[in-house]
């Protein structure tokens, strides 16, 4: 989660220093960058939405 809220700096930083018709720099900035970004919105995303495990479920068989 830490990386969701980190990125955007030296993200930001980077792209204010490369010329704005550099497009292989361009290029590289968003695979590494938003690509990843978007990727572990997901995964939190899913962790958010995912249903929590039942406390109180548990094996009938075992006579408890």
């Amino acid at each position: 989660m830490s990386y969701l809220l980190l990125a955007w700096w030296p993200q930001d930083n980077l792209y204010r220093l490369a010329a704005k018709q550099d497009w292989p720099r361009q290029a590289t900035l968003v695979y590494t960058f938003n690509i990843p970004l978007m990727i572990a919105g997901a995964v939190v995303a899913a962790y958010l939405v995912a249903k929590p495990a039942d406390p109180f479920d548990f094996d009938e068989e075992d006579g408890y």
